[in-house]
């Protein structure tokens, strides 16, 4: 029987909010962790192709299944904080997948570079604003092309 995942989006972002509608159409378990907002659920609409779709899961607080794969899409300036969040989050586990994707260079602290990181390359464009009622609209701009690396072994450093 194959593993069930619980997959854990930071944000919702543009990217993040992206995904984990593509996860929750795909009846995986999706939940949000947010730095700011302190909700019981996280809900945003996804507006796609003229076509609006509403979406509502459960926000991750405190403790992680120990199933969790993260999914962490976010500016390069915030790649190091946004891991270190993580990873003080009871139930981690450096074990755990992190899908990572961001816009630039990054050069992570040695402590961040023994995670399990997956990094992923997108072509998808989304814009994250809110809508009329306050809630986050993520709006799919450009059906593009993913690309995510999984890694078998710990990659040998650069010389």
């Amino acid at each position: 029987m194959p593993i069930k995942y619980h997959w854990i989006t930071l944000g919702p972002g543009a990217v993040s909010g992206l995904i984990a509608s593509g996860l929750c159409d795909n009846g995986e378990s999706v939940s949000v962790l947010s730095r700011h907002n302190r909700a019981a659920t996280i809900e945003w609409q996804l507006v796609r192709a003229h076509e609006k779709r509403n979406y509502k899961v459960p926000a991750t607080q405190l403790l992680i299944p120990k199933n969790s794969v993260f999914i962490v899409a976010v500016k390069a300036f915030d790649v190091i904080s946004a891991l270190q969040h993580i990873t003080a989050l009871e139930g981690f586990d450096k074990s755990m997948p992190i899908v990572l994707s961001h816009n630039g260079m990054v050069e992570l602290p040695k402590t961040l570079r023994q995670l399990n990181l997956h990094p992923m390359v997108t072509t998808h464009g989304a814009v994250k604003s809110k809508n009329e009622n306050g809630i986050i609209r993520i709006e799919h701009r450009g059906t593009g092309r993913s690309w995510l690396e999984v890694r078998q072994e710990e990659p040998e450093p650069w010389s």
